[in-house]
C-alpha cells in the first residue's frame, strides 16, 4: 500500500480479504483484521510494503476493535 489508503469503489463497501479470502467489509489495507494483515504476502516487494505500513495498519485495526467494543 505504500502509505496510501485507497478508498473502496463507489457504492461498494465489501472486499475479498487478501489474508483469509472471506468477503468482508472494506478496509484500506486489503485485509479484514490484524491477524490477516500479518499473514505473509506473495512477493518480497508486497511483504516489504506490508512491513513498512504495519504501524498504521495496526493502529487502524486496534482502533476499529475499540470502536466496535471488542
Amino acid at each position: 500500500m505504500g502509505g496510501e489508503q485507497y478508498p473502496g469503489p463507489p457504492g461498494v463497501d465489501v472486499m475479498v480479504c487478501g489474508g483469509c479470502g472471506a468477503v468482508m467489509p472494506w478496509t484500506p489495507w486489503g485485509r479484514c483484521s490484524w491477524e490477516c494483515y500479518e499473514m505473509p504476502r506473495e512477493t518480497p516487494e508486497e511483504q516489504l510494503t506490508a512491513n513498512e505500513d504495519a504501524p498504521r495498519a495496526f493502529a487502524y485495526f486496534t482502533g476499529r476493535r475499540a470502536l466496535e467494543g471488542e
